[in-house]
């Protein structure tokens, strides 16, 4: 893992199975080339080890401020779909980076919690304490991950 290939005009982003290739520029013409030099590195490094890429779960996603139309990259003879947003480590980035995916996704999930826990927590006659408890175990790691 840590001889894997780095290039300087480009960053590997690595937590257990997921991988983040990150290539910054003014221009989206200029850093697609690096993202694919990179790439290019990286499969030649993963045949020799034997390790195989998930094309099915490979995303490309410009990130700008500007609409600007990005080259496509390739990965093992595959272009990956070019995404609006993408997840990494459980937060969604989109395009323009803003939040709005990503708070979008953890309303609804803390919704979809709070209502399997509304009984314990309002119809309960447990103490405020153990409501508490259960709120911190339950529901705030949900909305405070990430920030």
């Amino acid at each position: 893992l840590y001889d894997q290939p780095t290039l300087p005009t480009s960053l590997i982003a690595d937590f257990a199975d997921d991988k983040a290739l990150i290539a910054t520029s003014h221009d989206p013409t200029v850093a697609s080339p690096l993202i694919q030099e990179h790439l290019s590195l990286l499969e030649k490094w993963y045949k020799e080890w034997g390790v195989k890429i998930n094309e099915s779960k490979s995303t490309h996603c410009t990130f700008a401020l500007r609409k600007r139309k990005c080259p496509p990259i390739t990965l093992n003879k595959h272009t990956p779909p070019i995404a609006v947003s993408t997840r990494y480590l459980g937060i969604i980035i989109d395009q323009n980076l803003t939040w709005s995916p990503h708070l979008r996704d953890k309303l609804l999930s803390l919704n979809n919690r709070f209502c399997l826990r509304r009984s314990l927590l309002t119809f309960s006659h447990m103490s405020l304490p153990t409501k508490l408890l259960l709120y911190k175990l339950y529901l705030k790691p949900m909305w405070t991950y990430g920030i």
